[in-house]
């Protein structure tokens, strides 16, 4: 058998105490849940801007006629078409401002790029759907 050892007290070394620890990374890691919680509650999405879009799409549209507005674009319209990106909500910014790409190239070069036809009509379906969900306008694409 071995030698039992005796220790005098101070020579016992004590278990280190983590609970400090454990209590520091908890709190951290609540705190990082509640700012993504935050964070996905308070987030716009260029919503606080909706009403103000659903009135400039009303006043553009003449209350529904998209087909007409972008096809007769002149230069007041494309400059009013071209702040719509700004005010639209994210959902549709990029839609707009694909459109509004799209009709200052035509009405520089003016011949319309029939490449585009098909991107085109997807972004003003794009744009349609949600005016007619979040704002009740039905636009007509046709």
């Amino acid at each position: 058998m071995y030698p039992q050892q005796q220790l005098l007290p101070q020579e016992v070394k004590r278990g280190v105490n983590r609970s400090r620890i454990y209590l520091g990374v908890a709190a951290a890691m609540t705190v990082v849940v509640i700012a993504g919680a935050l964070f996905w509650v308070l987030r716009d999405d260029g919503e606080d801007r909706r009403e103000e879009y659903c009135a400039e799409l009303r006043d553009l549209t003449n209350d529904g006629d998209l087909a007409t507005a972008l096809s007769s674009a002149d230069p007041s319209t494309l400059e009013r078409i071209q702040k719509l990106p700004d005010t639209a909500p994210n959902a549709v910014a990029d839609d707009w401002q694909l459109i509004a790409d799209t009709i200052a190239t035509a009405l520089e070069a003016q011949e319309p790029d029939m490449g585009q036809a098909l991107t085109l009509f997807n972004a003003a379906q794009a744009i349609s759907n949600d005016a007619s969900r979040e704002c009740g306008l039905d636009l007509q694409l046709i």
